[in-house]
C-alpha cells in the first residue's frame, strides 16, 4: 500500500490498495463463477442451478457428508452452527432477488448475481433503472445536476439514495459535477450513471480510505503510520 516506501498512507495510496482489492476479488468471482457453477449443477448438469442443487452443495462445503445432508433437517437446520444458519438465511434472500427469470432456478448469469451481487452487470444496471426510476423527473432517461442533487434525502429510507448520494446538496453538485458527467455537458446518461455504481471506480476506495482515515489519523496530518493503522 505504500507506494513511495516513506513509511506513511496518504488518502491516495490507501483508496488506490483498496481500489486494486476490490478489482481483483470482483474479476476473481467472475472468473471462478463458471467452474462453481458446473460443480454446482448436477442433477441433472442442464445449465440451471435449482436452490436444491445449491443447498447441497451448501451443506458439503460446510463439512457434511453425503448421508449427513439425506438426513439434514432444512427447516430448523440443526446440524450447521450459527454462523452457517445466518449464511443460508442470507442466501435464500439472495436467491429471491437474482432468480429473474424463473423463481426456482438460476442461470449462470443470475448465479453471479447470486453468489457475487457486486459482480453482476445485472445488478448494476438494475442500480441505474433505480437511479432513473427515482431522480429522473422529467422522464427523458438522463439525470441532470438538477434532479441529481435537489432532493430530500435526510429522513428517506431508501438503501440507494442513503448509499449512492452525499448528504448536502453542495456535495450533491460536485459530486455529479467532478465524478459523474464525464463529458460535462450537463447530464449524466446511462452509460454515466453505470460507471457510477460500478464498485471497481475509484470513487468507492477513496470513501472507505477517506473513513479509515476519519478514524486512525490520530494527529490530523493526512497520513497515517503502521501504528495509526494497527491500533485504529
Amino acid at each position: 500500500a505504500d507506494r513511495n516506501h516513506d513509511n506513511f498512507l496518504t488518502i491516495k495510496e490507501l483508496g488506490q490498495y483498496i481500489n486494486k482489492n476490490i478489482v481483483d476479488h470482483i474479476d476473481e468471482a467472475i472468473q471462478l463463477n463458471p467452474r462453481e457453477f458446473r460443480r454446482v449443477d448436477i442433477s441433472p448438469a442442464d445449465g440451471l442451478v435449482t436452490w436444491e442443487e445449491y443447498h447441497r452443495y451448501f451443506l458439503k462445503e460446510h463439512g457434511m457428508t453425503e448421508a449427513d445432508i439425506d438426513e439434514h433437517n432444512e427447516i430448523k437446520h440443526t446440524a450447521l452452527n450459527r454462523k452457517a444458519r445466518e449464511d443460508m438465511m442470507r442466501d435464500k434472500a439472495r436467491w429471491s432477488e437474482a432468480a429473474r427469470t424463473d423463481l426456482f432456478t438460476l442461470t449462470i448469469d443470475e448465479y453471479l448475481s447470486f453468489r457475487h451481487p457486486e459482480s453482476s452487470i445485472s445488478n448494476l444496471l438494475e442500480l441505474v433503472d433505480d437511479l432513473l426510476r427515482q431522480f429522473d423527473q422529467d422522464g427523458d432517461d438522463q439525470l441532470s445536476i438538477e434532479e441529481f442533487s435537489e432532493v430530500n434525502v435526510a429522513d428517506d429510507d431508501d438503501l440507494i439514495r442513503k448509499s449512492l448520494i452525499s448528504k448536502t446538496v453542495v456535495e450533491r453538485r460536485e459530486e455529479f459535477k467532478r465524478i459523474i458527467d464525464k463529458n460535462q455537458d450537463g447530464k449524466a446518461d446511462r452509460g454515466e450513471l453505470l460507471n457510477y455504481v460500478n464498485p471497481k471506480t475509484p470513487r468507492y476506495a477513496l470513501q472507505e480510505a477517506a473513513t479509515l482515515f476519519s478514524l486512525c489519523d490520530e494527529d490530523r496530518n493526512g497520513k497515517l503510520t503502521l501504528k495509526e493503522v494497527s491500533e485504529g
